[in-house]
């Protein structure tokens, strides 16, 4: 691991520490996964820097100057993967689309978010099932790593947003 890398997570894990995500798992794992993700489909140091900060601006006090270590790649991704308050998620998506980086860093985060493994009613999986839609029509043109079988699970989630191993019998 670099040098870099290392000072990366140690400030998202740091920013991170108090955050729970839906399931009540440590909200730091989500952005883990999001790098390893990335690191896996063999994506360069900014893209693996870019995922692990990548909710770090939104979802923490962290100040965007205090990630002038990450290098300029690595920093406008993350500013294009941090939504406003009053950003729509479209125009929040389409601004994504615009950094090459970001682009391959939310894609990553999506299919983290989808994950029937991390399920939570609360989840806004309507949103994240239609972002990934998005995203599936716009692949090629990108060469994002595209899996047409994990689209397939997700639509069907979508049908049936409550798994049934989730359901409570009685």
């Amino acid at each position: 691991m670099s040098v870099l890398l290392g000072q990366a997570i140690s400030l998202a894990a740091e920013r991170h520490a108090e955050q729970l995500d839906f399931s009540g798992e440590a909200y730091i794992l989500h952005p883990l996964r999001v790098m390893s993700a990335v690191k896996a489909a063999g994506f360069s140091l900014a893209v693996q820097l870019a995922a692990v900060l990548h909710d770090i601006l939104e979802d923490t006090k962290t100040a965007p100057l205090e990630l002038n270590f990450v290098g300029r790649t690595t920093y406008d991704a993350v500013i294009a993967l941090t939504r406003s308050k009053e950003e729509t998620y479209a125009d929040y998506f389409l601004r994504c689309a615009d950094d090459p980086t970001a682009r391959i860093v939310k894609y990553f985060d999506i299919l983290d978010n989808n994950d029937p493994k991390r399920f939570h009613p609360k989840a806004p999986y309507e949103r994240y099932i239609k972002g990934l839609a998005w995203y599936h029509e716009r692949a090629r043109l990108w060469a994002l790593p595209i899996s047409l079988a994990r689209l397939e699970e997700l639509v069907i989630l979508e049908r049936n947003p409550i798994p049934p191993w989730t359901k409570e019998t009685s």
